[in-house]
């Protein structure tokens, strides 16, 4: 049996994926938003790779917004090649878009409308390549898909795409795909052999673990830290459900970062909003610990999923850390202030306002889908 025969998988799906890249000529890949040093790596990886099988194509990286740890990353490891280019305006039309760790349209802030007969007219093409559980309704509208939940990133599976073709990745580019698996392993916690064997391909190329663990590590600076002391400030009260100690919070911005200044602080489950008064938005993160996820089977990525549709937007992620966006419902509220007129409110009122009708919510989901 060849050494590349686990690599199967990946073969009608490359197969489609060359030929249309081979019969289009605008072809763009993009992420979620938002994106983190996985979508960066993944991204970066799947440019790179077609450079070697289809060097005359010109593919564009589009990833408008990095998040920190991603921006870091960027920041460290650029070098002066097409390979590492990353674009941040839509073109017009594209042929073939490819979503990478991610496959709702919804997460990747596309400027493109879909029309009322469900068709996205400025994009012939979508193929998408995630590593998160996806239901049917947040793939339609791609023609074709490469969903493997059970990896641990994104890039993991563009690595294997190199491993099934025999081809290795530029040097500098593995720096990034190292980077992506780190952080989406949780820096190897929740890594598996096969995880393990992507990494040593990398790893033998010479790069060192150390350098890239640089390269991550974020200062925390001085908004962060009021972000994380004034989650913990505002939580209203702590909640239970079965065994596992929650805590809902609320801030600006550092939802992310706040959630895991919970975990810390004792919490198994914590829940962080932000609000966006002038789009009547909000964006939230959650964190779980291993333990929970083992022991009542929470997936916080289904919770995301879920959360989000009935809000009227759209989330996912892992079973540990995930996030999704929603609409902010019209204040419940009586005198002296009109529903209406909500984003008139100060915006310590509008945050702890919503705050009050989100929570219980939260909970309501969370106890019907904790086993």
């Amino acid at each position: 049996m060849s050494k590349y025969s686990n690599f199967l998988i990946h073969e009608s799906f490359l197969t489609q994926l060359t030929e249309i890249i081979d019969s289009s000529e605008t072809i763009v890949i993009v992420a979620h938003t938002n994106a983190d040093p996985d979508a960066l790596a993944s991204a970066l990886g799947l440019r790179a790779l077609f450079a070697q099988i289809l060097p005359s194509k010109k593919i564009e990286v589009l990833l408008p917004k990095l998040n920190t740890v991603a921006r870091n990353v960027w920041k460290r490891f650029q070098f002066d090649s097409p390979l590492c280019e990353i674009s941040t305006d839509w073109p017009p039309h594209i042929d073939l878009l490819i979503i990478l760790d991610a496959t709702d349209y919804e997460l990747i802030n596309s400027p493109y409308p879909i029309t009322p007969e469900g068709k996205i007219e400025e994009i012939q093409h979508i193929y998408a390549i995630d590593h998160h559980n996806v239901s049917e309704d947040e793939s339609k509208y791609c023609s074709a898909t490469h969903i493997l939940p059970d990896y641990s990133s994104a890039t993991e599976i563009i690595i294997e795409f190199y491993r099934y073709l025999q081809l290795e990745p530029d040097f500098n580019i593995s720096k990034f795909l190292l980077a992506g698996i780190i952080t989406d392993t949780g820096h190897f916690r929740y890594a598996n052999s096969r995880t393990l064997d992507n990494a040593k391909i990398l790893l033998d190329k010479g790069l060192l673990i150390a350098e890239i663990n640089n390269a991550l590590y974020n200062r925390m600076g001085r908004s962060e830290k009021i972000a994380r002391i004034k989650a913990a400030m505002r939580i209203t009260q702590l909640h239970y459900v079965k065994q596992i100690v929650v805590a809902i919070s609320h801030v600006s911005s550092f939802e992310a970062s706040a959630c895991k200044a919970l975990l810390d602080l004792g919490a198994d489950i914590s829940f962080i909003i932000a609000f966006e008064r002038k789009q009547m938005k909000f964006r939230m993160s959650g964190r779980a610990r291993e333990e929970l996820i083992q022991k009542y089977h929470i997936n916080l990525g289904e919770f995301m999923q879920q959360f989000g549709k009935l809000c009227g937007g759209a989330g996912g992620g892992h079973a540990g850390a995930a996030g999704c966006y929603g609409e902010l419902p019209p204040l419940e509220l009586q005198h002296p202030v009109d529903p209406s007129k909500s984003r008139g409110l100060k915006k310590e009122i509008f945050d702890a306002t919503h705050f009050a009708q989100m929570e219980p919510k939260i909970l309501k989901l969370l106890r019907e889908m904790v086993k």
